[in-house]
């Protein structure tokens, strides 16, 4: 099968690595599966205003010239010098790296025109070099799944829509951005989200169908699927280990308070804070004042590689977000054995069971202190096989790869009838 995907965000960058990561994971599941997989990555990578202040800048500092000779190029002649082929790991991509031109960023319209305009000449270049797709797979509704749709009816291709931003909850959107995806959700037939949670808040607040979209939750990243359970802490210490941006919607100032509540004075009890973000200073001086410096650790940036290792030496992961579409970070700490904590804000109810970690009312720091102390004082209850065992079965690339696939081929055989 031949699989396009279109995210909305930038795809695997090197300014921004982890940027549409989970579609790379998928992909590179697809094509273990001997899929042919291909990518159009058409997000524009500035406006008008951005483009501005670049000028200022270089006429400021005197540099960054080719750079922005590059970006002025582009944006009066985004067709074709703002394409780029590119290939990671067999996925075939064509990126866009021009800009909005002339659309102001509050014109959704415009902004869906540029979307249009741009996945119209990235799709000829695609299929040109890589040939015509079976079925595509479109993440997240703006504006991806848009110019999905679009491009689904231009060229008679079944559609797949997954959408897993957070923007429905935490912004508040455009009246006419509003309509046009209600309009988009009603016209497209293959609809999924990554959490039950996001369904109810995106049938709560669009105009389709109730029971049109489905769950498609996201797939466990391989090299914590072929790690085993592990039980050990660090060096003796217990540690709880939280994984995120470092960003107000993240919840870790209220995660270090719940820490100073219960185990300011406690030996060998260690909570790291992995990430990186405009927040680090904030969250320095909150340990700073409540004299944690020994018990609480920012690790910054962490690989992959590097948070599998994190997670090996914790004993429990924590997640106290306001908001979470899903929550990934949980479901690696499961596929290694590791307990979890969470709060209740979304995605992580369909992960966190009793056999499994505990859940704490969303932003309520005493009932945090509360559940750290719980799971802290009863984590020889958990078994490490078990939830390992459990998390495979629900989130596993098997698992995943047949519900998607059957995703795929019912689009394809309603889409030829």
């Amino acid at each position: 099968m031949h699989i396009l995907i279109l995210p909305s965000e930038y795809f695997i960058t090197k300014e921004s690595p982890t940027a549409g990561i989970f579609q790379f994971d998928q992909a590179k599941i697809f094509i273990k599966k001997g899929n042919k997989v291909g990518v159009i990555a058409v997000k524009p990578y500035y406006t008008l205003r951005e483009l501005s202040r670049e000028v200022l800048l270089v006429l400021r500092t005197r540099s960054g010239i080719k750079r922005l000779i590059q970006r002025i190029m582009y944006f009066f002649f985004p067709t074709p010098f703002a394409f780029k082929k590119d290939q990671k790991q067999a996925i075939n991509i064509i990126r866009f790296e021009g800009s909005y031109g002339l659309t102001r960023t509050e014109d959704s319209e415009g902004r869906l025109a540029q979307w249009n305009r741009m996945g119209d000449f990235a799709f000829f270049k695609y299929v040109k070099k890589f040939g015509r797709p079976d079925v595509m797979h479109a993440h997240n509704i703006v504006y991806a799944g848009m110019m999905g749709n679009y491009l689904s009816q231009k060229h008679n291709i079944p559609i797949v829509l997954t959408e897993r931003s957070s923007e429905h909850v935490m912004k508040d959107l455009p009246d006419v951005l509003k309509r046009m995806i209600s309009k988009h959700l009603n016209l497209m037939r293959n609809l999924n989200a990554v959490s039950p949670s996001l369904i109810e808040q995106l049938e709560a607040r669009y105009s389709f169908q109730k029971g049109k979209m489905k769950w498609l939750p996201n797939v466990i990243d391989k090299i914590f699927e072929k790690e085993n359970a592990s039980k050990n802490g660090e060096h003796g210490s217990f540690v709880f280990l939280n994984v995120a941006n470092l960003i107000p919607l993240k919840g870790q100032i209220e995660l270090i308070k719940a820490f100073a509540k219960t185990f300011a004075t406690s030996d060998n009890v260690i909570l790291k804070i992995a990430g990186r973000g405009n927040l680090r200073a904030e969250l320095e001086r909150e340990i700073r004042e409540l004299n944690l410096g020994e018990k609480v650790k920012l690790t910054g940036f962490l690989s992959r590689e590097q948070v599998l290792s994190e997670m090996r030496m914790c004993d429990v992961c924590i997640l106290p977000s306001h908001y979470e579409t899903f929550g990934v970070v949980l479901i690696e700490a499961l596929a290694l054995g590791k307990p979890v904590i969470a709060s209740k804000c979304g995605g992580p109810e369909c992960i966190v069971k009793e056999s499994n970690g505990l859940l704490f009312e969303n932003k309520d720091i005493d009932d945090l202190a509360r559940v750290m102390l719980k799971m802290k004082n009863n984590i020889s209850k958990y078994n490490s096989d078990k939830i390992r065992e459990d998390l495979l079965r629900e989130f596993g690339e098997e698992v995943f790869y047949k519900r998607v696939i059957g995703i795929y081929q019912s689009a394809i055989n309603d889409n030829n009838n």
